[in-house]
């Protein structure tokens, strides 16, 4: 409704076109990365500098596909060589993925600097990945004799499946 408003266009004129050209560049939706701390998870970024030689790009990819808090992963030239974008619930589990990941059998023969901090956004966003949504399914609330209520890092169901 606010897109039509502002091109001045009706709702379900916009809203054609908005599935059309999603269809045709291949454009999905997620949830904007604004709203990720009423789901208790907050963006971190990690940074690292191989000493002698770096990783290949596969044995990276291989390792860090498994883990669904990793949003976003790029190798780089420069001051750093790997740069990694992603989420925890916080601080103390950023730093042990972080660690799990530089420890990890496939980089034990890459030696390397690491840094990682909290990371509040700016301009633009990253996009998420699908399996955020595996990290979110554990956390939807249902109603037992055991927890009647549902605590604030929970989700209602419906908000999980909006």
């Amino acid at each position: 409704a606010a897109i039509s408003k502002r091109i001045g266009l009706p709702y379900s004129t916009t809203l054609y076109w908005i599935r059309k050209l999603g269809k045709k560049y291949g454009i999905r939706y997620t949830i904007e990365p604004l709203f990720l701390n009423r789901f208790g998870l907050f963006r971190f970024v990690a940074i690292a500098k191989f000493k002698n030689k770096r990783p290949k790009v596969e044995t990276l990819r291989k390792l860090l596909e498994s883990k669904p808090q990793i949003q976003a992963a790029f190798m780089a030239k420069g001051a750093y060589d790997f740069f990694m974008f992603f989420l925890a619930p916080d601080p103390a589990i950023a730093e042990d993925l972080v660690y799990e990941i530089r420890s990890d059998k496939a980089l034990a023969s890459y030696p390397s600097h690491w840094y990682s901090s909290y990371y509040t956004q700016g301009l633009g966003y990253i996009p998420l990945r699908d399996e955020l949504f595996t990290l979110l399914k554990g956390r939807v609330w249902a109603r037992t004799k055991e927890t009647p209520h549902k605590h604030s890092n929970q989700l209602f169901l419906r908000e999980y499946a909006t």
